[in-house]
């Protein structure tokens, strides 16, 4: 097991064994939104009314 990651990976691997909704048992569940810094200074420019 190496970097960052891998780290967020298993942190919520772990996590969400035993994770659930206390009153309904409805188990909760995690999903990976990939990030990417390409359009970082468009949207940065479109918050500030460029």
């Amino acid at each position: 097991m190496g970097g960052e990651e891998e780290l967020v990976k298993w942190t919520a691997y772990w996590y969400s064994m035993w994770s659930h909704q206390r009153e309904t048992k409805i188990w909760k569940g995690f999903f990976k939104i990939p990030f990417s810094t390409q359009d970082d200074q468009k949207a940065l420019n479109y918050l500030e009314g460029k």
